[in-house]
């Protein structure tokens, strides 16, 4: 099946991917993408019959809860805060 006529008869995103594209979904190899499931940081695969499945949902979860790699910024540039917001604003919601 063609990618565009794929589009037609699923025009969302797809809620299940196979490896190359779970791997591809996260910017990452597939033997990247294997490594940290099998260490557990990645969630496992769902199967259907033969195929192996990842939630595309669990994905994004699971890359959220990768750590951040500190980086050594150039003098002047201001650190990110933990919420991803640079600066000293405070972004708290007051009730």
């Amino acid at each position: 099946m063609t990618a565009k006529r794929a589009a037609i008869l699923c025009p969302r995103e797809p809620v299940g991917l196979r490896l190359e594209g779970s791997a591809a979904y996260l910017s990452m190899s597939p033997s990247l993408f294997m490594r940290l499931v099998d260490e557990g940081l990645m969630p496992a695969p769902r199967q259907a019959k033969g195929a192996l499945i990842w939630d595309a949902d669990e994905l994004l979860a699971a890359f959220r809860l990768l750590p951040r790699k500190k980086l050594d910024l150039p003098p002047g540039v201001p650190p990110l805060h933990d919420d991803g917001l640079a600066g000293e604003k405070d972004w708290s919601f007051k009730v």
